[in-house]
């Protein structure tokens, strides 16, 4: 519990100190509606965050970096969906900080209402879902659709929430439908460990994170009605991936 005090007692100093920063982005935003300053804010992440993760004892081992797409994110026609699984609240920060370029990420609206954190996440651009409000979800599938042909990377959680254990979830259509829609790649990452952070005891533990980015799998020549299979399909590889994490590191049981 120690650990967790301290920790917090630190990111809430960090918050305070970051605060006039993040007012100006603020006040530029309300004249320059719809800017996003992704650039900015990930350099604030990859500054801090590393430095709250070692204080927290968590470690990120990641591997796969040579299937990321070279062109992605670069202007229209390169967008990309990226799906990942959804073990703890630490996921989060894999779309940001380890997979390439720092990119957009869908998040459920509550963490929108974080002070700071979620005018900061708003300012980098990510989007929020209600999860409880099915037009709202419907809006947000299109949200996604215009950012992708736009040429932006997107990263998503289609289990819709934490597992807050090993095991993976169902994976629901919205992501891949969007990725249809835009008729970008999808490039599912697998992560395993996160649970054992937080969620394990409902407090810090230190622990290592593995995280594997698999082959991007191509839309091309698929209809919306494919989304549920293509969903499924990569559920099932990205399960294959995640049981070979753990039988290399000789812990079947996760």
């Amino acid at each position: 519990m120690l650990r967790t005090a301290i920790v917090l007692l630190l990111a809430a100093l960090m918050v305070i100190l970051l605060l006039p920063f993040i007012l100006v982005l603020w006040v530029i935003s309300l004249f320059r509606p719809g800017i996003t300053f992704n650039g900015a804010v990930g350099c604030l992440a990859r500054i801090f965050i590393p430095f709250l993760l070692k204080l927290c004892g968590v470690r990120f081992e990641v591997s796969g970096a040579e299937n990321l797409p070279e062109n992605a994110g670069n202007g229209p026609g390169s967008g990309a969906v990226y799906v990942g699984n959804h073990q703890g609240g630490f996921d989060a920060l894999v779309p940001i900080l380890y997979i390439g370029k720092t990119k957009s990420v869908v998040l459920k609206k509550e963490i929108a209402r974080v002070p700071l954190a979620g005018w900061a996440l708003k300012l980098f651009g990510c989007i929020f879902l209600d999860r409880t409000n099915l037009r709202a979800q419907i809006d947000c599938i299109r949200q996604m659709e215009t950012m992708l042909m736009d040429g932006k990377e997107i990263a998503i959680f289609p289990e819709g929430t934490r597992s807050k254990g090993p095991d993976m979830g169902e994976f629901k259509a919205g992501a891949f439908r969007s990725a249809i829609a835009a008729e970008v790649p999808v490039i599912p990452f697998v992560i395993d460990g996160s649970w054992r952070c937080f969620e394990e005891k409902g407090r810090l533990v230190p622990a290592t994170v593995q995280v594997s980015i698999l082959p991007p799998c191509s839309t091309e020549g698929l209809k919306a009605s494919d989304a549920r299979s293509m969903a499924v399909h990569i559920r099932e590889i990205m399960q294959q991936e995640q049981f070979r994490l753990r039988a290399e590191k000789g812990n079947n049981n996760a």
